[in-house]
C-alpha cells in the first residue's frame, strides 16, 4: 500500500472539522492557535468565515497578544456580518475585565436587532436580573 505522508495530501473535511473540534475541546489556547495556523486554509474553505475568526481572536485575548487581536479585528471588519463583529468585540471586552450586562445593553441599545436582544437576555439572565431579562423575552 502506497503511503502518503497527511501533510502532503491533507485533511478530508470530515477530518478537519473532527480534528479541530479536538482542539477545541482541549481548551489550551496555544494548540487552538497553533492549529489554526497550521491548517488555516483548510478551515476556512470549510468553516464560515467569523467561526474561525471569533475562535482565532478569543484564543489570541487569552493569551494576552493585544497587538493580533487588533490587527486581526481590523482585518474582518467588513468582512463578516455587524451582528457577529459586535458580538466578537463583546467577547474580547468580557475577556479583558468588561461587563456582559453593560457591553450588551449597549449593543442591543446600537442596533436593536434581535440577535443583540437574544445576546442582552442571556448575560441578564446569567446576573439573575430577571426582571429585565422578561421585559426583552416579551419583545422577542
Amino acid at each position: 500500500m502506497l503511503s502518503i505522508p497527511r501533510e502532503q495530501v491533507g485533511w478530508h473535511p470530515h477530518e478537519a472539522i473532527a480534528a479541530f473540534l479536538l482542539v477545541l475541546s482541549s481548551g489550551d489556547p496555544e494548540k487552538i492557535l497553533a492549529h489554526i495556523r497550521t491548517n488555516r486554509q483548510q478551515l476556512e474553505s470549510i468553516l464560515k468565515g467569523e467561526a474561525l475568526f471569533s475562535v482565532e481572536v478569543e484564543a489570541l485575548t487569552i493569551v494576552g497578544h493585544s497587538d493580533e487581536v487588533t490587527r486581526l479585528m481590523s482585518e474582518i471588519r467588513g468582512q463578516i456580518a455587524p451582528a457577529h463583529f459586535t458580538a466578537i468585540e463583546n467577547r474580547v471586552a468580557e475577556l479583558v475585565g468588561g461587563d456582559p450586562v453593560t457591553l450588551r445593553r449597549a449593543s442591543f441599545a446600537a442596533t436593536g436587532s434581535d440577535l443583540d436582544r437574544r445576546h442582552l437576555v442571556e448575560a441578564l439572565l446569567k446576573q439573575k436580573l430577571y426582571l429585565e431579562a422578561a421585559t426583552h423575552l416579551i419583545e422577542l
